[in-house]
């Protein structure tokens, strides 16, 4: 990733869309650069966490202000619902959603998480975003091939020409888990790095392989929000913490 500042606030882009810079912008925020105080320090963009909700809208401001944009963010549920934003205007604040697509310039599609992944897309053809939260229960529900099915069926794109980044989440080194055999299908067990910790970015990224996105057409980023506490918020590590901001706009 490359690290960019802008008016201290932090935050990271991919090498995979920087051919696409001026059609595109795109940002995974870290926690640095906001107002809000521990545990939550500092550019917290979760209204649920418990944080003071005008801090949350200060910081909400300063990553729209540096997307230069509406930020667009709907309620996150853990489950496999896709939602479209079709009107530039429109309020999804309420709409319990994972995934988000739209086709209109001038807003960004902005996910939250604290070990979860989010998992930009970008189609240049068709001048198509989404940007998706899988966690460990998004991830074995498939919710990116869901997302995908949309993209083919009511955007016309095609697969090789889409572009894909999974963002900071908890890596394979960290991400453990005890009761993985009443909680994770056996299809998947094939993807522990080692015994009980499995490798949920790989999972993501075959997903998308499967789904006939070019290998060289995806980007990890390979931050593990438990390993980075200076620049993320994880929730395996703290509990009571934030949620920090991936973004995604259409700029023409």
């Amino acid at each position: 990733m490359e690290w960019l500042s802008n008016n201290g606030i932090l935050y990271g882009t991919y090498s995979l869309f920087s051919e696409h810079r001026n059609k595109l912008f795109h940002g995974v925020f870290t926690r640095q650069g906001g107002v809000s105080r521990d545990p939550f320090a500092s550019l917290n963009a979760g209204f649920h966490v418990g944080d003071e909700e005008a801090c949350v809208n200060k910081n909400q401001k300063k990553i729209a202000k540096v997307a230069n944009s509406i930020l667009m963010s709907p309620r996150q549920v853990h489950g496999t619902h896709v939602h479209i934003v079709k009107k530039s205007m429109e309020d999804i604040s309420k709409v319990e959603a994972d995934s988000i697509i739209t086709n209109i310039p001038g807003i960004s599609l902005m996910i939250l998480t604290a070990d979860c992944q989010a998992i930009l897309l970008y189609d240049p053809i068709k001048k198509v975003i989404a940007n998706v939260h899988a966690g460990w229960r998004g991830s074995i529900q498939n919710i990116l091939e869901k997302t995908m099915v949309i993209l083919k069926n009511q955007f016309d794109c095609i697969p090789e020409t889409i572009f894909a980044a999974i963002g900071p989440s908890l890596g394979p080194c960290c991400a453990e888990f005890k009761h993985y055999k009443t909680e994770i299908p056996k299809k998947f067990w094939t993807y522990q790095y080692k015994e009980n910790y499995f490798d949920f970015w790989k999972i993501s990224q075959d997903q998308l392989i499967n789904m006939g996105i070019k290998p060289e057409h995806t980007e990890i980023a390979g931050f593990c929000t438990v390993c980075y506490p200076e620049l993320f918020y994880s929730y395996r590590a703290k509990q009571i913490t934030g949620r920090f901001a991936t973004v995604i706009g259409i700029l023409e």
